[in-house]
């Protein structure tokens, strides 16, 4: 029996048109086009969300500066802090979750497919909405308005004495929006791990990204809950005449703030266990080791999705709570960082005597090592109450916000993006661009330290202009944050080689910004009086 070919002449496979394509990645329902479908998503708004965190920092550079106006940079602060937290880092870990979980137990989709397609619709139609303010959301002057009360929209600011205008109801709309895709997407995900696993891999044998994505949709469908509640109490605050929140007609600005929080910081856990999946993988394949007390590591993570829910008023000390709430919360906070700690201390014994190779992934997860670190032992700090009552307002908390986010999430990211992307491509990446962006540790913690220098400097956050005193660090972060997406290849283009020639550049930068018009001391006239002395004084007997 003949296999050869039978070849029709004039015949040609015609390929399909681009309308075609995109009608079947709309209306898809494979797990694995939806996740990608999300991380192109997030994505798309990160750069949204990086320019306007430039805007930011150029308003923030040196004292007195008039970049933009003090409108414009409470909505950039609001759209930034929104954008990152509900329209970047979550679609960003759904994709992952979608993409991966059905592969690695062994599902051919998710439980509910439809579903999982209408969550990320819903995500997607959240984003636009919170976007489209800049056109329908007329403010105080009538024209477009994008949301301007912070990314938490403390009441009574968020009411409509204080925030005239639609804009502040497309931020509630969209919120609200999005949250009905995550609580599917959590729906989805706990379904599909537990109804699904194929046969033989029970509990004890999931692997860890497993596990940790359980525990991380278990956390968001309790969390997400309280938010959405709080932002129809909103909406109903604001037209149809309740009182929640009103505090000259009963209600109480506080209650805002501990619905919110209830959601907030177990959102940080929702954001970093997924983070925390990703280097459980990468560190064993990368070490030539199995995973290090892994029934350790799933008590670790079930205990921080426990405890993590019974934190969030120590965003809260300086509110006026009493003590013994003040001590509970103070408790908690620290006590998540036990399990958190037996993490870290997993992941070096699996580096401990392997065969560690120095792979881009692995060199990302060696970096989320460091900065997760400085990141939980800034949080400790600020565990205890008076600490926090001294800086709780102040840029250190800002920087360790953003160790997490950055120094945590993001490195953890592009780990699993260049672990993954052979898998989801077919193509491998050309190490010598991957491995000049992995080495680059530096910029991302220069920048930070700067940020956390500024708290101790007492510099409020939030605000639009600095005092002269601390300008300086606020240059010292500048050109880590420029070269930060382009790791040591954009460091060494620099000369941003270490600490030493950061502060020369920042020195460099203080000159050429305001020494033309820095006002000199007069030349002093006769004899100096010798400075003082810092010995300490001495009394004789």
């Amino acid at each position: 029996m003949t296999t050869d070919a039978v070849v029709i002449p004039g015949a040609a496979v015609e390929g399909r048109s681009w309308t075609e394509v995109l009608h079947e990645w709309v209306t898809t329902v494979d797990h694995k086009r939806i996740g990608v479908l999300y991380i192109l998503y997030a994505l798309m708004f990160i750069v949204i969300a990086g320019c306007e965190a430039l805007v930011i920092r150029i308003q923030l550079m040196f004292p007195h500066n008039d970049f933009v106006s003090p409108q414009v940079f409470n909505r950039m602060f609001t759209m930034h802090g929104t954008t990152m937290i509900f329209f970047v880092a979550m679609p960003v870990l759904f994709g992952f979750s979608n993409y991966l979980v059905p592969l690695m137990i062994g599902a051919r989709d998710m439980a509910f497919p439809r579903l999982n397609a209408f969550s990320f619709w819903l995500t997607a139609l959240g984003g636009l909405l919170l976007y489209f303010s800049l056109l329908g959301g007329n403010g105080l002057y009538g024209a477009g308005n994008a949301p301007d009360v912070g990314w938490w929209a403390y009441a009574p600011l968020a009411l409509k004495a204080f925030s005239p205008g639609h804009s502040s109801d497309y931020w509630t709309i969209a919120l609200i929006v999005s949250g009905f895709g995550s609580v599917g997407m959590a729906i989805n995900v706990i379904a599909t791990i537990l109804s699904m696993r194929c046969p033989g891999m029970h509990l004890g044998r999931m692997p860890l990204l497993v596990w940790l994505n359980l525990v991380m949709a278990a956390m968001l469908l309790i969390a997400i809950t309280p938010l959405t509640a709080a932002q129809l109490m909103l909406l109903v605050d604001r037209y149809l005449g309740g009182h929640f929140f009103d505090t000259q007609a009963g209600g109480s600005a506080v209650l805002w703030m501990h619905f919110f929080w209830i959601f907030g910081h177990p959102e940080v856990y929702v954001l970093i266990l997924p983070s925390f999946a990703f280097i459980s993988e990468i560190v064993p394949v990368f070490s030539r080791k199995p995973m290090f007390g892994y029934p350790a590591m799933v008590a670790a993570s079930v205990s921080i999705g426990f405890v993590s829910m019974s934190v969030w008023a120590h965003h809260m000390f300086t509110v006026g709570m009493n003590s013994y709430a003040n001590s509970f919360f103070a408790i908690t906070t620290m006590a998540v960082g036990i399990p958190t700690g037996i993490k870290i201390f997993n992941w070096l014994g699996t580096m401990w005597g392997g065969r560690i190779q120095l792979r881009t992934p692995m060199l990302f997860a060696i970096g989320f090592l460091f900065q997760f670190l400085i990141a939980g032992l800034t949080g400790i700090m600020m565990a205890a109450a008076p600490f926090d009552w001294q800086l709780g307002l102040s840029y250190f908390v800002v920087a360790h916000f953003h160790y997490v986010i950055v120094g945590g999430i993001l490195f953890a990211l592009f780990g699993a993006f260049y672990y993954w992307y052979p898998k989801v491509t077919g193509r491998m990446l050309l190490r010598r661009h991957a491995h000049p962006r992995a080495a680059g540790h530096a910029p991302p913690h220069l920048h930070l330290r700067a940020r956390a220098r500024l708290g101790h400097a007492e510099l409020r956050r939030h605000h639009r202009r600095v005092h002269p005193g601390p300008r300086d660090f606020h240059l010292r972060g500048e050109p880590d944050r420029v070269v930060l997406p382009w790791g040591a290849r954009g460091r060494r283009s620099l000369g941003c080689v270490d600490a030493r020639v950061v502060d020369q550049l920042t020195a460099a930068c203080v000159q050429l910004l305001d020494g033309s018009h820095r006002r000199q001391p007069p030349a002093a006239l006769g004899p100096q009086a010798p400075r003082r002395s810092r010995q300490p004084l001495r009394v004789n007997p």
